[in-house]
């Protein structure tokens, strides 16, 4: 009788988890001719979003949280290699690329990277396809982390 008493409150309790809304799913249209490959999502100080790709561009978006209609999407960099970790640090945007962590700067306001700054890059890379650095999420004292991959050679 106890455990069917404990399957109930479990069954319950689970239906009352999935009715509440802990975020919003929101579907949007990608700018035409893009598919994002989304590697590292992280909001500017303004709210706007910023997105780094697989294929190495990092995207602006503004208006993340209102109507996905009126979402307005801006190349901010392009030619990175596989940015799968993104966070942005006192308003500056870092990008964690397959073989450096990045810090991409806007010199000149005109919300494109004019300049890319190495942070880190003592890693190595050997080339094999399964080597990725993924991640970048920062600690209370604003420390960086990251995961790197190995190859199977």
């Amino acid at each position: 009788m106890t455990r069917v008493l404990i399957c109930v409150f479990l069954l319950s309790s689970w239906s009352f988890v999935w009715s509440q809304q802990p975020y919003r799913v929101v579907e949007f249209t990608p700018p035409e001719g893009e598919i994002l490959e989304v590697g590292g999502l992280d909001f500017l100080p303004d709210g706007r979003l910023v997105c780094s790709t697989r294929r190495g561009q990092v995207w602006i978006v503004e208006g993340p949280e209102g109507d996905p209609k009126d979402m307005r999407f801006s190349l901010f960099a392009e030619g990175l290699q596989e940015g799968l970790g993104l966070e942005v640090v006192d308003g500056v945007i870092h990008v964690l690329q397959r073989a450096e962590l990045s810090r991409l700067h806007d010199d000149d306001g005109d919300g494109r990277c004019d300049r890319i700054e190495t942070v880190a890059n003592d890693w190595g890379v050997s080339g094999n396809y399964h080597e990725f650095a993924f991640g970048l999420p920062r600690d209370a004292a604003g420390n960086l982390y990251m995961s790197l991959n190995v190859s199977f050679s």
